[in-house]
């Protein structure tokens, strides 16, 4: 619970700096790599305990979350304002998503976040798509 706190309160200091220096990109870069960021550092140390667990997954899925409706408002904004759509890139964007999340399907979301590597779950071989290709 506490790290909720934590982030809660790093969001907060970000949105607040942000606002006072009038400035969104403080925020647009305090919260587009933090996922990766834990990602490296958990798969690194690879000691937690099955709560630390959780509330890894928990994390980075909020931070990945902000990162993705960040990328889509400034990919999607020029086009609302009137911007002639690239279809190859929005395609490619809807493909390479679309890879993303078949995968995390297939895997499930507890070994998508390093659940094998930690040692919390059985290695499983994978056959659905895209792993059976």
């Amino acid at each position: 619970m506490a790290h909720r706190l934590v982030n809660l309160t790093y969001l907060a200091a970000l949105v607040g700096l942000a606002w006072h220096l009038n400035e969104y990109r403080i925020f647009l870069i305090g919260t587009s790599w933090i996922h990766y960021m834990k990602y490296i550092y958990t798969y690194y140390h690879r000691k937690l305990t099955s709560d630390q667990y959780s509330a890894f997954k928990e994390e980075v899925l909020l931070f990945k979350s902000i990162s993705i409706t960040q990328i889509a408002y400034h990919y999607l904004k020029p086009i609302y304002e009137g911007a002639p759509p690239n279809y190859l890139s929005l395609a490619l964007i809807a493909f390479g998503y679309s890879i993303s999340i078949l995968a995390t399907k297939a895997l499930g979301v507890d070994r998508t976040y390093f659940g094998v590597e930690l040692g919390f779950y059985e290695p499983k071989w994978i056959t659905d798509f895209p792993y059976g290709v």
